[in-house]
């Protein structure tokens, strides 16, 4: 009996080595548009629900184990969620903005003095990057919320149509177009995108009831 307790003792103690030799110290940062750091993310440790919350440079560091996941959430921002892998050290939220003037006051609470300036300037297009995207349908995806990509077609939230097409109408520099001649576009050359819904669709006409992606380049032309 006592020689089978000393077994499990010892199985108890190795299980628990074990364990603990997979938890690690992870180092982290949250930005918005890649390069403005966010105060104030919160951090979930998924196995824990332990929080932290980033610093004034966007920093922050959890204890997790091995395979954990991660979760980052701010207000005005959607969460982003990332799954540990045996080799990270460092990882990187990049938030994406939910829209609407709310949403985006809510996003100035979490910024730096030195960089509300430069959010305001890209939220308004104003010197506005999109180099860093692949292609013109990834560039929708990431900065539209309620924009969905099927069949290199945009798809709007609430668009159910059972015969029709659901595919939002693409008006390029204030032209109507087809989505052969978006797909050549490259996100360099792009100023701004919008969505237009509502009467802002209705101008277009019965072309504009699953909405409106506007894109304007550039050169204006």
């Amino acid at each position: 009996m006592l020689k089978s307790l000393t077994l499990i003792f010892v199985f108890s103690i190795i299980l628990s080595l074990s364990a603990g030799a997979q938890a690690r110290i992870i180092y982290g940062r949250v930005s918005v548009f890649d390069s403005i750091p966010l105060i104030g993310a919160n951090i979930l440790v998924k196995s824990s629900k332990h929080i932290v919350v980033t610093d004034t440079l966007g920093n922050f560091w959890v204890r997790c184990n091995s395979k954990d996941k991660l979760k980052a959430s701010v207000d005005g921002f959607s969460n982003n969620t990332i799954k540990v892998t045996a080799n990270d050290k460092v990882i990187h939220f990049k938030m994406k903005m939910k829209d609407g003037t709310k949403n985006f006051e809510l996003a100035l609470e979490h910024v730096h003095t030195a960089y509300i300036d430069r959010l305001n300037k890209i939220v308004h297009n104003e010197e506005a990057d999109f180099s860093n995207y692949s292609n013109i349908f990834d560039l929708i995806e990431g900065r539209l919320a309620g924009v969905r990509i099927e069949n290199e077609k945009f798809l709007m939230r609430g668009t159910r149509s059972m015969t029709g097409s659901n595919a939002a109408l693409v008006v390029l520099d204030g032209v109507p177009v087809d989505y052969g001649t978006i797909s050549s576009i490259s996100p360099g050359d792009v100023k701004s995108v919008a969505v237009l819904a509502g009467t802002k669709a209705a101008i277009f006409g019965s072309e504009g009831a699953n909405g409106v992606i506007a894109i304007e380049t550039k050169s204006g032309n």
